[in-house]
């Protein structure tokens, strides 16, 4: 049975890619979603059948499936922005988050340059360094970086978008992606400046299916043995082992990229846990929760659903040997209202993302498009987790902004 709901699957993402791409679209948040539940639900059980795969896990599938099938129009219409207001105090803030997010990652990189050199940057602990400086002591610095990424990427698409600015944001681009790869704790957080570029660039290029073909094709050789280098060096793992071709694709697959495994732990949890169902508190914390600081709410409890599901479920802090879990958000929606909770947090995941995704792809100058892949891309990522409503509200509100500032030039 799971090889044929596989086959399905495959087949209609297939077909979604194939619309995509003739559209010169590199990638959507469908098709991201999508990719990503194939990568890590459905491809690691067809490898080994000894992996269980749960029926809210064939739900939340289907939901996507039906999507890549028919995305409903409500998806693509823009959100409507009517306000026009005086924009320059809006310009200059967005000016300085920009700027204060790029000093973050620059200073996060020389730092470390500095105390490990070129070669020990690379071979440090990543994982040790995240655990005890961000996660278990705050990250201050993690939070501000979080929260202005969005518009670094804005500002950077004005910047593309801009004849004479253009080799400024390029130069940009290349020293910001060097910074990652220096500091970056996330094998992704590389992929998605990366692969937004590329997307990016294939679309107000206008380039066929031939060329985003080849791309995928590199980048299907080069990006598995990137993930398992990347996460072996932020484990402080020797990677000889990998060049000499002692570790299988097929043993990676099955042991990094199955995400069952989480999934069913947390189903465990629950038939095992009397009131372990949320009614929806889960997102409630995750939306409104999260908005509130905890220098206004000191007692505040941790709102992020999978560091709080992570301690509950192992009845241990959050440590080196206890690393956060991430259910996916198949197993969110499951915790909150049982399989209608599953229905319920995919078509709204995919929704939000959607609809703004379209929003930003339909403005009126090419600014939007740079942003408008980096969220495609950043749904693939946050699949994984959870929906990240903060930082989709913090997305809303600058397209809010990008759309007052088109009408106030037309106007003009």
């Amino acid at each position: 049975m799971h090889e044929f709901f596989a086959a399905i699957f495959f087949t209609v993402l297939l077909l979604r890619v194939r619309l995509d791409w003739g559209n010169s679209v590199l990638i959507s948040p469908v098709s991201a979603t999508a990719f990503v539940a194939f990568l890590i639900l459905l491809l690691p059980p067809l490898l080994d059948p000894q992996i269980y795969v749960s029926n809210q896990v064939y739900i939340g599938l289907s939901v996507i499936m039906f999507v890549c099938i028919y995305v409903p129009d409500s998806f693509k219409k823009p959100f409507r922005v009517v306000k026009n207001s005086n924009n320059r105090f809006v310009k200059y803030f967005f000016f300085l988050m920009f700027f204060t997010h790029f000093i973050i990652a620059l200073s996060s990189g020389v730092s470390i340059l500095i105390e490990f050199g070129v070669v020990g940057a690379f071979f440090r602990n990543r994982l040790d360094d995240y655990l005890v400086g961000n996660t278990l002591s705050g990250g201050g610095l993690s939070t501000i970086s979080l929260l202005t990424q969005f518009v670094f990427y804005y500002v950077l698409g004005c910047l593309f978008d801009n004849v004479r600015t253009r080799k400024i944001a390029f130069v940009i681009f290349l020293t910001y992606i060097f910074m990652i790869a220096i500091y970056a704790n996330t094998r992704l957080s590389l992929v998605i400046p990366v692969i937004a570029f590329a997307a990016y660039y294939f679309y107000k290029n206008r380039k066929g299916v031939k060329s985003i073909t080849l791309f995928v094709m590199t980048l299907a050789i080069i990006l598995p043995a990137y993930l398992v280098i990347a996460n072996n060096l932020r484990h402080g793992i020797d990677t000889a082992g990998i060049s000499s071709g002692s570790k299988s694709y097929e043993k990676i697959v099955k042991d990094q990229l199955n995400y069952n495994k989480y999934v069913n732990e947390l189903d465990a949890y629950m038939s095992r846990e009397v009131d372990s169902l949320e009614y929806g508190t889960g997102w409630f914390w995750a939306s409104f929760g999260n908005f509130i600081p905890r220098f206004v709410w000191a007692d505040k409890p941790v709102t992020s659903f999978s560091n709080r599901l992570t301690v509950a479920i192992t009845q241990s802090d959050i440590s080196l040997r206890n690393p956060v879990r991430t259910y996916t958000i198949i197993g969110t929606g499951y915790s909150q209202l049982h399989y209608f909770g599953v229905v319920i947090e995919v078509f709204l995941y995919l929704f939000i993302f959607t609809k703004l995704y379209y929003s930003f792809l339909s403005s009126r100058d090419g600014v939007g498009a740079f942003i408008a892949f980096y969220l495609a891309v950043i749904s693939m990522i946050y699949f994984r987790g959870e929906t990240p409503f903060v930082q989709l509200t913090l997305i809303y509100f600058t397209y809010v902004f990008h759309e007052s500032l088109s009408k106030g030039k037309e106007n003009n």
